[in-house]
């Protein structure tokens, strides 16, 4: 899950329009809506060039966790998309070996939102894993 380390420029502020309107396919699930690719761009969109430079800065120089995960002492539930583009499927079963106690839940049709894209599949799985603890 290694990070790859790149200095984001600041012309990338300027286009944040073009690039949130390039990423939303890639965040959100293949049977995303018109409403919430528009839900997902007001989002994107409502930090400002500013905060979309510090956001994509951060994203760029976050260090690798893989080697601390096997040091989290209590249970782990991991809720991914299948159509996951951001965090693919190798990395999040990546994740999820380097965990020791974990419940790994893919949802189909769901991307890197799967909160917002498929909400009623990740409430239920976070209930079933709630009950079953």
């Amino acid at each position: 899950m290694k990070a790859k380390k790149r200095k984001v420029k600041k012309p990338v502020a300027s286009r944040q329009e073009e690039i949130v309107a390039e990423q939303a396919p890639v965040n959100l699930g293949s049977a995303a809506t018109d409403t919430l690719v528009a839900h997902w761009t007001a989002m994107a969109t409502s930090v400002g060039p500013g905060g979309f430079h510090r956001q994509l800065t951060a994203q760029a120089a976050r260090p690798d966790s893989t080697p601390t995960l096997g040091s989290v002492g209590v249970p782990c539930l991991v809720v991914s998309g299948a159509d996951d583009e951001v965090c693919p499927p190798a990395v999040q079963a990546e994740l999820v070996a380097g965990l020791a106690d974990v419940q790994h839940v893919t949802i189909p049709g769901a991307g890197h939102m799967s909160p917002l894209d498929r909400p009623a599949e990740v409430a239920a799985a976070l209930g079933a894993w709630l009950a079953d603890g």
